[in-house]
């Protein structure tokens, strides 16, 4: 069985076109966000669920951009480690709060390298490793047995 894996671009077009065939693969694990496949000859790759990319990419990027858009912001504080607490606020001269507004971010450099597979490809991808009893859950580079 054959399945296609890809990176994505800003506006969700695929990039970089691979396709790989599940019988070079000796164990097939899951991540919790994707599936990590273990070749015959030891090296991982680890895949993500196209799903993934709007908790990745879309969803953090709206947001940041809403905070910029209506001039969010917090309280510089003195102590990092300390609660946000009114005796932890850096002050200017005439003794009022420091204020730091949010930054404009671009989360996409966060999901440029991640490769991406299709959320039907990752089913089969399942059903196939089960019937092949070489379904493993895998997490912290440990290959565990599937419960």
């Amino acid at each position: 069985m054959e399945f296609i894996s890809y990176k994505l671009n800003r506006q969700k077009k695929p990039i970089n076109i691979k396709t790989y065939n599940l019988k070079d693969f000796e164990k097939i694990g899951t991540t919790g966000s994707g599936v990590a496949l273990k070749y015959i000859k030891g090296k991982v790759i680890i895949f993500a669920g196209e799903y993934l990319y709007d908790d990745f990419y879309v969803k953090p990027q709206q947001d940041n951009d809403m905070c910029v858009k209506n001039k969010a912001y917090t309280y510089i504080r003195i102590n990092k480690n300390e609660p946000c607490h009114p005796k932890n606020r850096l002050r200017d001269d005439k003794g009022r709060p420091i204020k730091e507004y949010t930054k404009a971010n671009d989360f996409f450099n966060q999901v440029k390298d991640i490769r991406f597979i299709s959320d039907d490809d990752l089913d089969k991808i399942f059903d196939y490793a089960e019937l092949n009893n070489i379904l493993f859950d895998y997490y912290n580079n440990r290959w565990e047995i599937f419960r």
